[in-house]
């Protein structure tokens, strides 16, 4: 009896979200993936069960499908984040200037602060991503 009482009493601790960290991690992906093309690199950066779905010739194609249709990326703006108190999934919000026109980057980042990120997921359209919960960042950040 005083072992389930022990047990019940037991919470996973807490997870600790690191924003700035999360940008740094997904950066190192991302530029990997839309600026200098190496694709592998990249996969080396994405989460296990990211990869397991995307080859580096699926990321690959999914890169120059945007550039065909938006144009080569010239600007990526960290701009906002969006952190789930109960897991270790964070969401961070990018701005893309492309040749054409502006996209909007939504970075599903899976970690915490203490181990780092990886990137989860990737998410592109031409319209801001609607979230009454996103945190701006008080400094931008761009990568070229």
């Amino acid at each position: 009896m005083l072992a389930l009482l022990l047990l019940a009493g037991c919470r996973p601790a807490p997870v600790l979200h690191d924003a700035n960290k999360a940008v740094e991690d997904a950066n190192a992906a991302l530029k990997l993936l839309y600026f200098t093309h190496d694709y592998e690199g990249a996969r080396k950066l994405l989460d296990g069960e990211f990869t397991f779905f995307h080859s580096s010739a699926n990321l690959q194609e999914s890169v120059e499908k945007m550039e065909g249709g938006y144009g080569k990326l010239k600007v990526l703006t960290a701009e906002a984040y969006t952190p789930f108190a109960a897991g270790n999934v964070l969401i961070l919000y990018y701005k893309g200037q492309n040749e054409k026109s502006t996209t909007y980057h939504q970075i599903t980042m899976k970690g915490n602060a203490q181990n780092g990120y990886k990137v989860y997921g990737i998410n592109i359209t031409y319209e801001e991503f609607k979230d009454e919960k996103k945190v701006k960042f008080e400094k931008v950040v761009v990568l070229k």
